[in-house]
């Protein structure tokens, strides 16, 4: 069975509920030039390439003029790094589960189509920042995900070989990224993605994300977790 060295992980329907954030962001700027807001449904199946291509979405979807597109999206990336935190959450028993990992020796990280100052500050508020050795984001490389360039360099600053990571996530860009960096690849159930998970091809599927622990140390997932593992 393989021993898994080192974990990186999707953020945004993964680790954290941020639609909330998102959703604020964007509807603030529509309001500002005066076209309706959108629905957080609707904003959650925009989430997942990137600051550019969810204003783009959101900007086509509410009868905007396409032509101020740049200044929309600048507004929302504005916005939203002043508000990233307010109202985002770990999806459950996450907070337990890293930490659980940290201290048994796997090293973390987190690949994201987000900004990496932004990215930084959700895991500095949700206290994350000490469990994750890496965080590459949207930002760091020309391309994103589902390109594997930001997975081969995640792989490459954890320093440990690809057939001893993993990478999980929620959508099939993380699957398809993964694959193309030749490391395997989680699927979770949960989250933001546009197709049924069981489409994505991935080498595992969980429903909980404490069911990593099952893939990665091969022992059954500690639910609930001890206190002395949760978040208080």
């Amino acid at each position: 069975m393989t021993e898994y060295r080192g974990l990186l992980f999707d953020l945004d329907g993964t680790l954290v509920d941020s639609v909330a954030d998102i959703c604020a962001a964007v509807n603030h700027m529509l309001l500002l030039i005066g076209l309706p807001s959108l629905r957080e449904d609707a904003v959650r199946r925009m989430i997942g390439d990137g600051l550019p291509k969810l204003a783009e979405r959101a900007l086509e979807a509410a009868g905007g003029d396409m032509s101020t597109l740049a200044e929309f999206t600048m507004g929302v990336s504005s916005y939203y790094q002043e508000h990233a935190a307010d109202h985002t959450a770990c999806f459950p028993n996450v907070f337990a589960t890293l930490q659980y990992l940290y201290e048994r020796g796997i090293r973390l990280g987190v690949v994201t189509n987000k900004p990496v100052s932004a990215t930084r500050i959700i895991l500095r508020s949700l206290e994350l920042s000490d469990f994750i050795d890496v965080v590459v984001g949207g930002d760091s490389l020309p391309v994103r995900k589902p390109d594997p360039a930001p997975v081969i360099e995640a792989v490459r600053l954890l320093g440990i070989s690809p057939e001893h990571i993993l990478m999980v996530g929620d959508s099939a860009h993380d699957v398809d990224a993964a694959f193309g960096a030749g490391i395997k690849s989680v699927a979770v159930t949960y989250g933001y993605h546009r197709s049924p998970p069981s489409s994505f091809n991935a080498d595992h599927l969980i429903d909980s994300f404490e069911d990593l622990l099952a893939i990665v140390l091969q022992i059954a997932p500690i639910v609930p977790f001890d206190k002395a593992y949760t978040k208080l």
